[in-house]
């Protein structure tokens, strides 16, 4: 297994939850280690980005995208929305200023 086999789970816009993603690994035989092991090497080849949204009483959620993005600053993990993939559209700040106008 290599790190190919795990980005291959992650949508090419949008955001995936890292441990929505290491269960979806798991499923495809990717144990749970290695699957950490190969998303920590891609985010350190800068082929995944990770972003810590917060949540209401609870730690925030650990998301990965394959590009880097500008989250809102307020943004929480409630006001994220699940597509039917699964994954998630969080609003950028281009939508908040679009929505201002």
């Amino acid at each position: 297994k290599s790190v190919e086999d795990v980005l291959k789970h992650v949508p090419q816009d949008g955001l995936v939850a890292k441990d929505d993603l290491v269960r979806i690994c798991g499923q495809n035989g990717i144990g749970r280690q290695l699957a950490s092991k190969l998303i920590s090497e891609l985010l350190g080849d800068e082929r995944l980005f990770e972003y810590h949204i917060p949540r209401i009483t609870v730690r925030p959620k650990i998301m990965l995208s394959r590009v880097s993005l500008v989250l809102p600053a307020n943004l929480t993990f409630e006001a994220c929305i699940q597509n039917s993939h699964g994954y998630y559209i969080a609003p950028s700040k281009s939508a908040e200023v679009k929505k201002e106008l």
